[in-house]
């Protein structure tokens, strides 16, 4: 037997948004994940980029983050607007497997935090890298 991801009713076709698979997954429950990327108060915070392997349901999934583009030129000047915001990702899953995240800019301070059902699992610090930041789990 055949399902759609469709629905028809009264002639008129149907499409959902989203399409759940069921995957009989019987593991530990899947919890909220976030990539915690802080500002620091005493210049502003570099621009990055990576990705992070964690795995939902049982199954591994890759994520690719880069911060907000900071380039905005204030008006009529030359000069890059002062930014030290926070920016996260929120995701669910189950645990992060592996994080690498870059320093694409050169200034600023970069602050990675990693967090699993809102308990803080790592935290690079307020640095300056000059290598990537890198976690790997740990069995």
């Amino acid at each position: 037997m055949s399902t759609n991801a469709y629905g028809i009713r009264d002639g008129k076709y149907y499409f959902p948004l989203a399409v759940k698979t069921k995957l009989n997954y019987t593991g530990p429950k899947d919890t909220m994940l976030q990539i915690i990327f802080e500002p620091s108060l005493k210049v502003e915070t570099a621009e990055f980029e990576g990705y992070c392997t964690y795995v939902v349901s049982g199954l591994d999934r890759k994520k690719v983050i880069h911060s907000r583009k900071k380039d905005q030129q204030a008006k009529g000047s030359n000069k890059r607007k002062f930014d030290n915001h926070s920016e996260s990702f929120s995701f669910y899953g189950q645990y992060f497997k592996y994080c690498k995240i870059t320093k694409t800019s050169d200034y600023g301070y970069l602050q990675v935090r990693l967090e699993i059902g809102g308990n803080e699992i790592f935290n690079s610090g307020e640095n300056t890298p000059e290598n990537p930041i890198i976690y790997e789990h740990t069995k």
